[in-house]
């Protein structure tokens, strides 16, 4: 019988007026207490929400998770493609992914999330062209003709 496997997903709420850099180094700790523990997966998301939610950027956070731990499988849970330029995502992923070792997961969210959709889409959601990227596609020189092909 297959061993039954556990992951966590951190939804990053924390106290208003908190320093921000206690709130990373305790969410950091509780990814390494999982692995001590032996949970297989950790996923975190993306999120902007004024300070109590304060992983903007999950590929840097699971990154530095990936220092911590040895064996836990980490991914994004999820990043907003509506906030970011496919070319962007795909970069920080391949960088971030080069770093950690398992590979980092990656999960996409085609919309935003709230009153964020006002405040922060940039671009349409273009799951493909992320992909292309990723699998080593290259972007043309000129921003107007990268924005075109995306389009």
């Amino acid at each position: 019988m297959a061993r039954l496997k556990f992951g966590a997903f951190l939804a990053p709420h924390h106290p208003i007026g908190e320093h921000p850099m206690l709130q990373f180094r305790r969410d950091l700790d509780f990814v390494e207490q999982l692995d001590a523990l032996g949970y297989d997966e950790f996923w975190c998301g993306e999120h902007h929400s004024s300070g109590w939610e304060t992983i903007a950027s999950p590929e840097m956070f699971l990154a530095a998770a990936g220092e911590r731990t040895k064996r836990i499988k980490l991914g994004t849970g999820v990043i907003s493609l509506p906030y970011h330029h496919p070319f962007n995502v795909a970069q920080r992923m391949v960088q971030s992914t080069a770093l950690v070792e398992p590979a980092l997961e990656l999960a996409l969210r085609l919309m935003a999330m709230g009153d964020e959709t006002f405040r922060l889409t940039h671009t349409p959601p273009l799951v493909d062209t992320v992909v292309a990227f990723v699998r080593g596609a290259t972007a043309p020189h000129r921003a107007t003709a990268l924005y075109s092909l995306c389009r």
